[in-house]
């Protein structure tokens, strides 16, 4: 008797389950200004109920960035995406992640990352019944313009060195460690 109630109790709180992010992919490095695109990804599950409604039960996609009350994207079914905020003009909107009705523009498509998009992104997905979010972080890195290295010994147990980097980002942080030998 116990595992069958177990069972029903299961079903029920498995059948209760709205919509659920699945997945959030975003690539946790991108280059500067290198031409190439970078693909931020919220792949989710709605109820069948939800996915059989029209407009798909209120359904909408919004990303966030760096905690920011506003979001920076956004996307109802049956309207066109809007790029908001930071990301205003960055965006290619025409991106399909999917060719479903209630997932085809859950993705952020960024043309050409560069370092103030570094940060955490939020997708948040919901509906007139239930919400999701998830987040992650994408640095966007700049590689050193120049980078210097210099050595000087002033005696047996002195020496000054010196490491100089141009361009980078994020800053670098640096340790030195002395071998006890």
């Amino acid at each position: 008797m116990v595992p069958e109630v177990l069972l029903l109790s299961l079903a029920l709180l498995l059948g209760a389950v709205g919509i659920q992010i699945t997945d959030l992919r975003v690539p946790s490095a991108v280059r500067n200004n290198s031409g190439s695109a970078a693909l931020l990804d919220c792949e989710y599950t709605l109820k069948p109920e939800e996915l059989a409604a029209d407009k798909y039960s209120g359904l909408v996609v919004k990303w966030y960035f760096k905690n920011s009350p506003s979001p920076v994207y956004q996307w109802i079914p049956g309207q066109k995406p809007q790029d908001l905020g930071i990301l205003k003009g960055k965006l290619d909107l025409s991106h399909r992640a999917s060719d479903h009705g209630a997932t085809m523009h859950r993705a952020l498509y960024i043309t050409n990352p560069t370092t103030e998009l570094s940060g955490e992104y939020k997708c948040f997905v919901s509906t007139f019944d239930d919400e999701d979010f998830m987040t992650k972080k994408m640095v966007v890195f700049a590689p050193e313009k120049s980078l210097e290295f210099t050595s000087s010994r002033f005696g047996p147990d002195a020496v000054n060195l010196t490491c100089r980097a141009r361009g980078v980002y994020p800053q670098p942080k640096m340790a030195l460690y002395k071998d006890p030998d």
